[in-house]
């Protein structure tokens, strides 16, 4: 795919390979556009985690089937899997706050975490993704050296051994995507739950160490006015560069009701990590509303490679 073209991505996908969709329209950022403004947001997950017990290791399984080790996103190693709630009962799991390797020879290496990450709530059942990446093999001047597993050590919960997890890590890694699907009983009567999302006025190339303009226009494709006077948040991230995803909350202030058939757009701002890699990536915006794990909407994203 070309870059810098707009995509809607299908929410709950894999987190760097559920980024191709349907394409909408993309518009330079205008002087209409709501201005950005920095004030932290808060995820649903962090809302309900603060009064849900921290999940414990028994309670967590790890879907064979969903496990994909040793891939190539593009010039890096990709690892990625999920974490189920098999238990009995709702409880949260936090960012790791260490990530470790482990070769067949018993040695280990560190990976980089982020433990900014919002914890995610899971229901008995209920899923997160993981995924690490590492940086092309040979790329650091170590030896080769493949992993067989990996332990990840969780607030409250303790170490979860992930078994048969090969990939290369003689350079290191990160953590690149730590997340669950937002879900709660009040999806149908969230405001924002219907709101469509697209992406436009991206710059055509993303630079290391710097912040980013964007802007994200939502849609209300619905017979009700939405106004802002809950104010919702949002996650921004570039998809494979670690430490890049931040929540934020929209500036409902200065914002408009949207009218049915109409729509609002709002500036927006991310910073590109300095340790960013050269070579495609993606900015991903959710609006963090409670909606149907199939729901689409309310997730979009634009290819703009880092360089």
């Amino acid at each position: 795919m070309a870059a810098n073209k707009c995509h809607r991505a299908a929410l709950g996908g894999a987190a760097l390979t559920g980024l191709a969709g349907m394409v909408v329209s993309c518009g330079a950022v205008g002087a209409t556009s709501v201005p950005w403004v920095n004030r932290p947001g808060q995820t649903w997950a962090q809302v309900d985690a603060g009064a849900t017990p921290s999940c414990a290791v028994s309670d967590l399984s790890l879907p064979a089937d969903q496990q994909k080790w040793g891939g190539a996103w593009h010039r890096e190693t990709s690892g990625y899997f999920v974490i189920a709630n098999s238990g009995t009962s709702t409880c949260a799991v936090g960012a790791p706050t260490a990530i470790s390797a482990q070769a067949a020879d018993g040695t280990s290496m560190a990976f980089a975490t982020d433990t900014t990450l919002a914890p995610v709530v899971l229901a008995p059942g209920d899923t997160l993704q993981v995924q690490v990446l590492a940086p092309p093999p040979g790329s650091c001047g170590k030896p080769p050296a493949d992993s067989s597993a990996f332990v990840f050590t969780l607030p409250g919960a303790g170490e979860l051994d992930v078994p048969n997890a090969q990939m290369a890590v003689e350079c290191g890694g990160s953590l690149v995507d730590f997340s669950g699907i937002d879900a709660s009983p009040a999806a149908e009567t969230s405001p924002y739950s219907a709101l469509a999302v697209s992406i436009g006025g991206n710059p055509s190339t993303l630079k290391p160490g710097t912040d980013a303009t964007f802007a994200v226009t939502l849609s209300n494709p619905t017979s009700r006015s939405v106004s802002f006077k809950k104010c919702p948040s949002y996650a921004e991230s570039i998809k494979g560069v670690a430490a890049s995803q931040k929540t934020y909350q929209l500036n409902c202030q200065q914002a408009r009701d949207i009218a049915p058939g109409s729509s609002e757009k709002f500036q927006m701002k991310i910073h590109v990590p300095g340790n960013a890699l050269h070579g495609p990536a993606a900015i991903g915006w959710h609006l963090l509303v409670p909606v149907d794990p199939h729901n689409g909407h309310q997730f979009a994203s634009v290819l703009t490679p880092v360089r």
